[in-house]
């Protein structure tokens, strides 16, 4: 868009490039301003506003993801590492190939393509793009045309989990659950126990909860008492660790390719049931993505301006010249009673807002020093208040009609 060209809804063609716009031409420098990204995660590019319905799944190590991942396209696809002990040890986004051949593109030149949506993973360093790729597949199932998949490495338990590993997982799981449209929580009927590691990471994905499913994997391998003792401790431990009443959709199969068929037992209808409705989800996902643009516009500007407010919040608290030391340990170590005054401010549910606990590490961490937050912060809040209450308005009248088609 033409420097200073202001943001018209008119402009545009369908509602998702005008999302598109609006947020390159209004909220990314807001956020940017605020330092949004140093909390959250990066700003959006282009192609990640207009990209296709992406699928991102997690799991402990060796549950099937990139099994499960085969079977979906019915075939092999590049990069492929499949073994009983921790074997993907890449982020590796699966994708309908552009050019007609499978190949493997590695993270810096799929992360450089501005036509693809992994451009603002840039953020997480050479390490990280050095544990990415871009795998490109031609035939299979038609999945690929509706969908992007990505495999993740399976989460460790203890120290293993961060051992060795040049960038954040956390935070790379958050960009891609952010972006996700759904995301695909596998569980191994075998091995239930949960590392603390990976509820933790489950705990850090929450405010992605709606997005959640869950793929109880491998259930015709044990027993049917066997398998309901299984799916009645998996939902205990999930609604421990999401600290949700609501139960989790699961889909109870198992999903490897044509050398495992199923093996036979009274639920084996039932098992391929659950693959074909797990299937019939995947299509749809296409159906509603206008609307969940535009929903994940929203939910990023309001988390945008909440950020804001905190910020504000805390740069006005801070002393001007004595007592700077003192006043920075008082208050990380009360944040919480903060995020208190600013829910009231904001006249909202404290819970509404980040987790203050979120704030304290990356304080900590010294990535963002709390005693040189931005100036002008409250004005910014405004100004994405008024993106929400004036510009999203505008936008969803004029494109009703795209919408409730």
């Amino acid at each position: 868009w033409p420097k200073g060209k202001q943001y018209a809804a008119p402009d545009f063609a369908n509602v998702t490039d005008a999302f598109a716009g609006l947020y390159s031409m209004k909220v990314a420098a807001l956020e940017k301003a605020v330092l949004f990204d140093e909390f959250a995660t990066a700003v959006k590019t282009p192609a990640e506003m207009k990209a296709k319905p992406m699928v991102f799944l997690l799991g402990q190590y060796s549950v099937g993801k990139t099994t499960f991942i085969r079977y979906l396209l019915g075939k092999d696809f590049p990069g492929m590492l499949v073994g009983p002990e921790p074997t993907t040890e890449a982020f590796t986004a699966v994708c309908r190939s552009p050019n007609g051949v499978d190949t493997s593109v590695p993270g810096s030149s799929a992360i450089a393509d501005t036509s693809r949506p992994w451009g603002s993973l840039d953020a997480h360093g050479d390490g990280f793009a050095q544990r990415f790729c871009c795998s490109n597949v031609t035939g299979g199932s038609d999945v690929l045309d509706d969908v992007d998949l990505v495999d993740s490495p399976g989460v460790l338990a203890g120290a293993k989990q961060t051992m060795d590993r040049k960038y954040d997982f956390e935070r790379v799981a958050q960009w891609f659950a952010e972006r996700a449209d759904l995301i695909l929580v596998l569980l191994d009927t075998s091995k239930l126990d949960l590392s603390d590691e990976f509820m933790g990471l489950l705990r850090a994905l929450q405010v992605y909860d709606d997005k959640i499913r869950i793929v109880l994997n491998k259930a015709d391998q044990v027993s049917n008492p066997e398998l309901l003792r299984v799916m009645q401790a998996a939902s205990w431990n999930l609604a421990k660790t999401l600290r949700t009443p609501e139960v989790k959709r699961t889909y109870v199969s198992s999903f490897a390719d044509e050398t495992h068929p199923l093996r036979e037992s009274p639920l084996k209808a039932h098992f391929e049931e659950e693959r074909a409705l797990l299937l019939k989800d995947l299509a749809d996902l296409k159906v509603g993505k206008k609307q969940r643009r535009v929903n994940e516009f929203i939910r990023r500007t309001r988390h945008a301006a909440h950020h804001a407010q905190i910020v504000a919040h805390l740069k006005g608290a801070c002393p001007l010249v004595a007592g700077k030391a003192d006043w920075e340990k008082r208050t990380l170590d009360a944040l919480p009673m903060e995020w208190e005054k600013i829910a009231v401010k904001r006249k909202m549910p404290s819970h509404e807002l980040p987790s203050p606990l979120q704030y304290r590490k990356i304080f900590a961490s010294n990535a963002v020093s709390l005693l040189s937050l931005p100036a002008n912060c409250a004005k910014h809040a405004a100004a994405l208040d008024a993106i929400l209450d004036v510009d999203v308005k505008n936008t969803l009248e004029h494109f009703r009609h795209e919408l409730d088609n």
